[in-house]
């Protein structure tokens, strides 16, 4: 018995490999570094967090960036340049949104080459940690003008059914804070925290922040802004 190939069929291959050799090549020659985008424990009340990762063209020709793509909506890549000179490389930008995750976090960015049939992927991946939040943005309150102090409470939540002690409440000199009661919720407590403020003479307007330092040393601290205004004396 005898086997053969067609010329069709022969010049088909070749097409193929062709094109599979050409993919190769210009995969090898662009380079993502680091290989993993990693944003580490941060706090689910955090700001973005912003990161960078390099395209790096090894190869001898320039090389055109045809598309980023976040595998998540809540992550946004911004590129300076779509044109990376050969032996050269352009750093994006990659910010991510937190709000409403907790937990592991682990997606991916894909970077597909002009002229290339498949996309290079990046992994992202990170830890968020809710387990104390902040009901507000800031604790604001008054001190009277005569004696420059200032009375408040507010409120923190924590997402654990267990009891959650602190180490260290930090704060500046003139400050006391102080835990009020625990009230229970589905999913933990929230902790009622009373503070009275000694503004400095010379001073209109006091901020600083209060941070709360768990015992937990898995539990990251909670940074509370607080800013104090001295009422105006009535004449």
């Amino acid at each position: 018995m005898k086997y053969g190939t067609s010329l069709p069929s022969l010049l088909l291959c070749l097409f193929f490999v062709s094109c599979n050799t050409r993919e190769t090549a210009m995969n090898s020659e662009v380079v993502l570094t680091p290989t993993v985008l990693d944003f580490g424990r941060v706090r689910a009340d955090a700001e973005p967090v912003e990161l960078s990762f390099c395209i790096e063209n090894k190869g001898k020709t320039a090389l055109t960036i045809e598309k980023i793509l976040p595998g998540c909506g809540c992550t946004l890549c911004e590129l300076p340049s779509e044109t990376i000179p050969p032996n050269d490389s352009v750093t994006a930008n990659v910010k991510v949104f937190l709000e409403g995750r907790a937990g592991e976090f682990a997606h991916e960015i894909w970077v597909k080459m002009a002229g290339a049939e498949s996309f290079q992927y990046l992994p992202i991946r990170g830890f968020i940690d809710d387990t104390l939040s902040f009901s507000g943005q800031t604790v604001r309150c008054t001190a009277n003008p005569s004696g420059r102090i200032a009375e408040t409470q507010f409120a923190v939540k924590v997402k654990q059914l267990s009891d959650l002690k602190f180490n260290a409440i930090f704060f500046p000199e003139g400050v006391t804070a102080k835990e009020l009661k625990q009230e229970p919720t589905q999913d933990g407590f929230v902790l009622q925290m009373a503070l009275r403020i000694q503004v400095p003479e010379g001073l209109e307007f006091y901020d600083f922040d209060l941070v709360l330092q768990p015992t937990d040393k898995t539990i990251l601290p909670l940074t509370v802004p607080v800013q104090c205004y001295v009422e105006k004396q009535r004449p």
